[in-house]
């Protein structure tokens, strides 16, 4: 199974994201990570982000939150400064799952704000549940736990067609077409730092299955 990396020099001069990254172990892979604020905080955010985007997402909200507690801000494996499988059916839910679950004990992550969206809901959420002792709040957005066998949308149905026969995935465009303000050129291609070829971006090509196809197992 092989795994790679993004180079750092993506990453150089990010708009409104110079916070030094760090990383942890969680079985095979490395996530990556922004840790920031009091460590010694009482209250710890938790922010997750969904796909195809990474903890850049959270650039305009962890100055705020800083000033409340500390913020955690992962990069899930295949996103981000995270470590990438290049085979697509290395990304399973159980392995985001366990990874999450990896990542908080790791860290010994407790009284968790735990800051949601997206697909990472289907994550964190069960998560939450399972760890009850770690997390003290949910703000879970535009998301939810499905049961993997509810009726999706015509849009989501289209999406994922779009996503599986592309040549190329074109991640800002997805995200500028999610988006409701235009982005700037600087900001998307933040966004499409993670991914500087098609071998990176596998998990985010099958990150979206998850919202119908194994969320049974949360």
């Amino acid at each position: 199974m092989a795994l790679t990396s993004t180079p750092e020099e993506r990453f150089a001069d990010l708009p409104e994201y110079d916070y030094e990254p760090q990383y942890v172990d969680v079985g095979e892979p490395e996530m990556a990570y922004v840790d920031v604020g009091d460590p010694d905080a009482e209250e710890t955010f938790l922010c997750l982000h969904g796909e195809p985007t990474w903890g850049y997402l959270y650039r305009k909200t962890i100055p705020t939150l800083r000033e409340e507690g500390r913020v955690v801000v992962p990069d899930f494996v295949g996103f981000g400064r995270s470590e990438k499988y290049t085979e697509r059916e290395k990304y399973t839910y159980e392995m985001h799952y366990s990874s999450l679950v990896a990542f908080v004990k790791t860290l010994d992550l407790e009284n968790i704000t735990l800051v949601c969206q997206d697909w990472d809901g289907i994550l964190g959420l069960p998560v939450a549940v399972n760890e009850p002792e770690r997390f003290a709040r949910l703000v879970p957005m535009n998301t939810g736990v499905p049961s993997g066998t509810q009726e999706m949308p015509e849009a989501w149905e289209e999406f994922r067609a779009f996503v599986e026969r592309a040549d190329e995935l074109p991640i800002g465009m997805l995200i500028q077409n999610a988006t409701a303000t235009e982005l700037s050129e600087e900001t998307l291609a933040a966004y499409e730092a993670p991914f500087p070829s098609e071998e990176h971006k596998a998990g985010a090509r099958v990150a979206r299955r998850f919202h119908r196809l194994e969320c049974r197992s949360a």
